[in-house]
């Protein structure tokens, strides 16, 4: 992965909880908030580097990383996306948390790192399988009541590469299992890996 610059600018993530926590202490000690300014964010910014690094982990993976001027990494990215990210890092943004831990006794639950790790559960097959192109092979099993068979459908038909699907009529979560295994090594094999 490249990043724009050393990957040293910060980035400051909050969860949602943590800001209903700080907005819920300012409502209940109004006479300590009024004319206050508090920062809703995490204890503690992140660099670019280092989100970098923990993403990749949180995915099994040992960080690649490589880093480039700016100018050059933006001419790799889509013009909407290298502004966006500009504008995000332009600033590097790192603030205090503490008169809101000394006015309101403010303390959030959750470090930038866990917020965004909590996002990521929360991201969508959908939103991506239309960027896809590498072929793929899906599964779905019609009694799975944690990855329910409508949303594997969902990213099924978004799907932009070439594409197939093993479907299990009886089973839940599990899949296939060991009918699964085999189709996945037969797969890879019709696809000369």
């Amino acid at each position: 992965m490249a990043l724009p610059n050393f990957g040293l600018e910060t980035v400051h993530h909050v969860h949602a909880d943590d800001v209903a926590e700080l907005v819920m202490r300012a409502i209940g000690n109004w006479n300590g908030a009024v004319g206050e300014v508090f920062n809703a964010v995490s204890p503690q910014a992140v660099n670019l580097r280092g989100y970098a690094e923990a993403i990749y982990r949180w995915f099994g993976r040992e960080p690649r990383l490589k880093f480039m001027p700016f100018e050059a990494w933006k001419a790799t990215q889509d013009a909407a996306e290298a502004e966006a990210a500009w504008e995000h890092i332009v600033r590097s943004p790192s603030h205090s948390i503490d008169k809101g831990r000394r006015l309101l006794g403010y303390q959030p639950r959750y470090s930038s790192l866990e917020a965004v790790y909590e996002a990521l559960g929360y991201f969508d097959g959908v939103n991506f399988a239309a960027r896809a192109r590498a072929a793929a092979l899906f599964s779905v099993a019609l009694m799975d009541d944690v990855c329910p068979p409508s949303t594997v459908y969902a990213a099924f038909n978004a799907y932009a590469g070439a594409k197939s699907i093993a479907q299990y009529d009886f089973n839940n979560h599990e899949g296939g299992g060991p009918f699964q295994d085999r189709r996945q090594v037969a797969w890879l094999a019709e696809q000369g890996l």
